[in-house]
């Protein structure tokens, strides 16, 4: 949907009404049940599973590796899967406002063909056929928006108007992920430029989240097996090193306690420019006494030289929310 409306206010408003347009009307919620969402600490679990089926309820139980080997199995079907997904995400849309994009039409499309093509050929697309994904809305998903959270590149390109590109380009990822069989059905929400301050000093990275690990390797081993360094010259060349697995794990019993050689991680409290805020220094004491909790050696990291990367923060340009680049004002200089 293109939307041009006359501020930014309605152009927000707009956007809201778009997405909510887009949720099934038997899964929208009465307004009895969105004020009693309200005075809920916990949303997640038994609260919002109580809008599920049992077999919904069923599938949205499974990880991401038992999801996949059960659609495999024949277990469920790649769309009985989305539409599960679907239906869950749309209900938590309409508690929080957790998404930025709604692409369960598409989902559903990518299920059926998924199902088709098994059916046809009796081997998965790939690694996660049927696996449902959702995104940081930081990805180009052709026929969808891509804001990073700025009102102004509703229904651009990164602001740009070009025809040929708003609406027309999936990012690389995108791409290795639809090959892999994955179904990408939402985008959620996110602070303007993932809260980074100025897109060419401090560019916005790509990661991989799961509710367990054995989920986050899954998608890892699966993209990587692609080769993305040979389409994207921003990756580096790093196939998964099934060795150094293996020799890792061996140091280690099953509860993660040291074994004979204890791991030997490395911190870096800072980069000497940017000491990270009090949440994330105890996120890394958390990592810190757990690891040392289990034997394993932990050496706080100190960069050397951090010259030329100050220098290279203190010239990068900064853009604005309006897409104008800025130069930093020295301290020399006056306002």
């Amino acid at each position: 949907m293109r939307i041009v409306p006359s501020s930014w206010q309605a152009a927000a408003r707009a956007k809201v009404e778009d997405i909510h347009s887009r949720i099934p009307k038997e899964w929208v919620l009465s307004d009895i049940d969105l004020e009693n969402a309200k005075k809920q600490r916990n949303l997640t679990g038994a609260f919002i599973e109580q809008y599920l089926d049992d077999y919904e309820k069923d599938i949205v139980g499974n990880d991401s590796v038992r999801l996949v080997e059960k659609i495999k199995c024949r277990d469920y079907t790649a769309v009985d899967v989305t539409r599960a997904y679907c239906k869950t995400a749309a209900i938590a849309q309409q508690m929080n406002n957790c998404l930025h994009e709604i692409m369960f039409d598409f989902a559903i499309q990518t299920a059926v063909g998924l199902d088709r093509y098994y059916a046809e050929n009796g081997i998965v697309k790939g690694p996660l056929h049927g696996l449902p994904v959702s995104l940081k809305d930081q990805f180009h998903v052709a026929g969808y928006d891509t804001t990073m959270g700025y009102v102004g590149w509703i229904g651009t390109y990164e602001g740009s108007q070009d025809p040929a590109r708003v609406h027309q380009v999936n990012s690389q990822i995108i791409k290795e992920l639809l090959s892999l069989g994955a179904v990408l059905f939402c985008k959620t929400s996110l602070p303007q430029t993932l809260q980074n301050p100025g897109q060419d000093t401090y560019p916005s990275s790509v990661g991989v989240m799961g509710t367990t690990i054995d989920a986050v390797k899954l998608v890892l081993i699966s993209v990587l097996s692609t080769s993305p360094w040979l389409r994207d010259p921003n990756v580096v060349k790093m196939p998964w090193n099934s060795d150094a697995e293996s020799s890792t794990l061996a140091r280690a019993n099953a509860d993660g306690s040291a074994k004979h050689a204890p791991l030997k991680i490395g911190i870096y409290w800072t980069d000497g420019v940017v000491t990270p805020h009090p949440p994330v220094r105890r996120g890394l004491r958390v990592v810190q006494d757990a690891l040392q909790g289990l034997r394993h050696k932990v050496k706080h990291m100190v960069m050397d030289d951090v010259s030329s990367h100050r220098q290279e923060t203190d010239r990068a340009p900064v853009r604005s929310l309006t897409g104008i680049r800025l130069r930093r004002r020295q301290p020399t200089e006056s306002m």
